[in-house]
């Protein structure tokens, strides 16, 4: 049902690096126009760098910051037509200009029954979007000499005997993996797992189990002979750089990526219940079971952990668009890793045009070379993009996994988003 009341707020832009703030008064202004709040304050900084910062400010307005209010308008009414035409409950955005300024934008409601706003600091799952932290690991290590992307899977294990009993024996190489050209089915979607997920609340999945739910099943094809996206691909891939490393997928994720790059608003779904998360509404779901609300009293209704590298995290879209800058800028693994990550091959179930590398989506836009991801989970959609020639990264999730809601492809509205942006940035000449 459309939610033409529901409420709307916009955060203007804010600067990722936290060498600018805007003046009290200029920013009372834009709140008073938009219903948006002002940037938080940077955190605490040492004497000398904040000396720095504050003898950096201007009372003027940078040209990207001027940009970002017009982006947080233009976005505020396209977010609004979600809910109203689409019957969205609630839908955040969040862009990095090339200057470094985020700009933040949420409308609707964080929760229907309770009718509570949706800001841009409520966490929401992410769905496959965390299969990028998958493909990030193992680059690392390839970089480091301890992951060979084309050794076979079965070889890299000390114990090969759940990929002996599934589909293809193991026979794939890492790479071909990374980019779903294994042939291994999705694990997921087996009748007995949906039903476990949803009656079996506080199970542990673990890798072994999750490969043991397709032991015996048909390939979909031979290795490196066709493309089908499975979740399946990132599970044994998790099971290899788990056993490299010593350490659990998530203390791996933590520890190599979100430390490093400040994403504290990023948690992984372990079972414990995420800080400010938003109500997940559940709609294409529950063709399998799922209720209609994720959360009931304080807990989850469904079982969260069992995703494993498949997705398996919840964040905001700001940390969503500073990673995917980090990611598919290269500066987080550097120019030769990243061309490698965005080799893909072609994805035709994923549109025309549109390849999958490692851990990544590609394409070639209007704007130029995109590299994305989507999400999809229980109650929630989510899809980051950054646009390599603009050098503009957007963000949006919606707390709803009924895929209407957005009006199309949840990666159509980023898109749309950033088409939106990169205008203003041009008129901006940013």
């Amino acid at each position: 049902m459309p939610h033409r009341t529901s409420p709307r707020a916009c955060a203007g832009p804010s600067r990722w690096s936290g060498a600018r703030a805007l003046r009290a008064a200029h920013w009372l202004t834009l709140v008073t126009a938009l219903g948006c709040r002002a940037p938080q304050p940077p955190s605490a900084v040492g004497t000398a760098e904040a000396a720095a910062r504050s003898s950096a400010t201007s009372a003027v307005p940078t040209a990207g910051e001027r940009a970002g209010e017009r982006i947080a308008a233009r976005w505020r009414q396209r977010l609004q037509r979600a809910c109203d035409v689409h019957g969205a409950p609630g839908v955040s955005a969040a862009a990095l200009l090339p200057d470094g300024t985020l700009v933040t934008c949420a409308v609707g409601v964080a929760d229907q029954d309770l009718g509570s706003r949706l800001t841009a600091d409520h966490r929401m799952f992410s769905g496959s979007i965390g299969k990028t932290y998958v493909g990030a690991l193992a680059l690392q290590l390839h970089q480091e000499g301890r992951l060979d992307l084309d050794a076979p899977a079965r070889t890299l294990l000390a114990d090969p005997a759940p990929l002996l009993a599934a589909p293809n024996g193991g026979a794939y190489t890492v790479r071909q993996l990374l980019r779903h050209e294994s042939g291994l089915p999705r694990w997921v979607f087996q009748r007995a797992v949906l039903a476990s997920v949803v009656t079996d609340r506080e199970r542990t999945w673990s890798n072994a189990d999750r490969l043991a739910t397709i032991a015996g099943l048909d390939p979909l094809f031979a290795p490196g002979e066709g493309w089908a996206y499975s979740d399946t691909n990132y599970i044994v891939v998790g099971a290899i750089l788990e056993e490299l490393l010593g350490q659990s997928i998530e203390a791996a994720v933590v520890e190599r990526i979100l430390e490093p790059e400040g994403l504290r608003q990023t948690h992984p779904l372990d079972g414990a219940r995420v800080p400010n998360l938003a109500q997940g509404h559940v709609v294409t779901s529950r063709e399998w079971g799922v209720p209609p609300r994720l959360l009931q009293d304080e807990r989850y209704t469904v079982n969260v952990q069992f995703e494993g590298c498949g997705g398996g995290w919840a964040s905001t879209p700001s940390d969503l668009a500073r990673w995917g800058r980090a990611l598919w800028s290269g500066r987080h693994l550097g120019g030769a890793a990243t061309e490698l990550a965005l080799e893909g091959v072609p994805a035709p179930r994923l549109g025309a045009g549109v390849r999958y590398g490692i851990g990544s989506m590609v394409e070639a836009t209007p704007n130029g070379l995109l590299a994305y991801h989507d999400g999809f989970q229980f109650g929630f959609l989510s899809s980051v993009g950054h646009y390599r020639d603009l050098d503009l990264t957007v963000a949006v999730q919606l707390d709803t996994d009924d895929l209407a809601a957005p009006g199309g492809p949840v990666s159509m509205l980023m898109q749309d988003l950033a088409a939106q942006a990169a205008w203003e940035l041009r008129q901006a000449e940013l």
